[in-house]
């Protein structure tokens, strides 16, 4: 009895500790996944620990922050003596499918002008943003009385300081410092330009001048007698002699048509009188070759830079002078403004040696016209090609299809 009690109680032993050491490699071994794979995972959905967190999607949702815009300018225009007349003008950039201006605020701290311009900017993994920047123009109105022209302020613009010189224009006071009287201009240089067309068409090329700030350019007025044609090309000044104005000096450039080959005797020579300058040309000795025909008036027609069409019967010529601008927005961009295109084109008439005159065509979400005297009116109806990001084009690869008609 004895015996067998002993080998009893070591069966025992045994099975506990079998048993110890089976429990102990459960609890040492990993827990399965449902893939069967083995891992850890901290945080909670949303945390931010990995991309995607608490987006069943896998991307993060877009979402949308306040930057400061970059500033490209920052002046102050003093449009007038007299209040309101002071305005702060700031261009912003950085503007492109992911930002968009939001907002400007404007607070003063003595002297110094504070302005902060923000834009709104959409962040996120799987947002792709246009290439284009973008730029917006924002006129602020200063407190006029506070400002004087030709001064120069502070202003700080998204924490940068700019020392910014107001305007001189009109800078006087008193009830005269608005009233202009005309004067002749200054001339600086003259010149006639005989055009390679047929009939050959003359043109005349001045560059006046404006002596100080207050003057302003008001025209000209072309008088032809004879063999003889008087230019009075003239400027507004102040009325009153006492305005102060700043002492700038600036030029104008001014073209205008002396009429064609048609309008002038064959080898003769003709004086041009522009204020106090004189200049002239000698027409060609062989008559002008006749009209050619071209479009009529109300039918569209293509020109490129620097050609010339005849329109109608009557002798009307049409040049495309130069391409001034072209900001429209590439076909291929996503842009905030869809930009413009501006020529330049001159209308002249072989039966009026003034011509009709030099006349500017936008095209702006839309066709515009100008009238050229008080006959035709001009349209610029297309400019191509349209652009592209990619492509750059010179001056002589574009071509205006223009429509010249007479006014109803």
């Amino acid at each position: 009895m004895l015996v067998v009690g002993s080998k009893f109680r070591f069966l025992i032993f045994a099975a506990i500790l079998v048993s110890v050491l089976m429990l102990a490699m459960l609890a040492c071994s990993p827990e399965p996944t449902d893939s069967g794979d083995v891992g850890t995972a901290t945080g909670s959905p949303g945390s931010g620990d990995s991309p995607g967190s608490g987006n069943p999607g896998g991307t993060d949702l877009p979402s949308f922050v306040d930057v400061a815009a970059p500033i490209e300018s920052v002046e102050i225009v003093k449009l007038a003596a007299k209040s309101p007349n002071a305005s702060l003008v700031i261009v912003s950039g950085g503007l492109n499918s992911c930002d968009t201006f939001k907002d400007y605020q404007l607070s003063q701290d003595g002297n110094v002008f504070r302005v902060q311009v923000t834009n709104v900017r959409t962040v996120g993994v799987d947002i792709e943003c246009t290439a284009n920047y973008g730029m917006q123009e924002h006129r602020i109105e200063l407190p006029s009385n506070e400002i004087a022209g030709c001064e120069t302020y502070q202003v700080e613009v998204n924490g940068t300081t700019f020392l910014v010189e107001a305007s001189c224009t009109a800078v006087g006071t008193g009830p005269s410092a608005g009233d202009m009287v005309g004067v002749l201009a200054p001339i600086v240089s003259a010149e006639v330009v005989a055009l390679e067309s047929f009939p050959v068409q003359y043109r005349l090329n001045i560059e006046s001048a404006l002596p100080n700030g207050c003057v302003e350019f008001a025209g000209y007025e072309v008088i032809r007698q004879g063999e003889t044609i008087e230019v009075r090309v003239t400027n507004l000044i102040p009325a009153d002699k006492d305005v102060l104005c700043d002492q700038s000096y600036r030029t104008v450039e001014t073209t205008l048509s002396l009429g064609t080959g048609l309008d002038y005797q064959p080898a003769t020579a003709y004086t041009v009188e522009i204020n106090d300058v004189s200049t002239g040309f000698v027409t060609d000795a062989a008559p002008s070759e006749p009209i050619a025909t071209g479009p009529a008036l109300g039918e569209p027609f293509d020109l490129k830079v620097g050609e010339t069409v005849n329109v109608g019967d009557d002798g009307v010529t049409v040049e495309f002078v130069e391409l001034i601008e072209d900001s429209r927005c590439p076909s291929d961009v996503t842009c905030v403004w869809s930009g413009r295109a501006v020529i330049l084109a001159i209308v002249s008439s072989a039966g009026d040696v003034l011509g009709f005159g030099t006349v500017e065509l936008t095209l702006e979400a839309g066709i515009v016209g100008a009238d050229v005297g008080s006959l035709y009116g001009l349209t610029l109806v297309e400019l191509t090609p349209y652009p592209v990001s990619n492509v750059e084009l010179t001056s002589q690869d574009y071509v205006a299809t223009l429509e010249l008609a007479e006014i109803q």
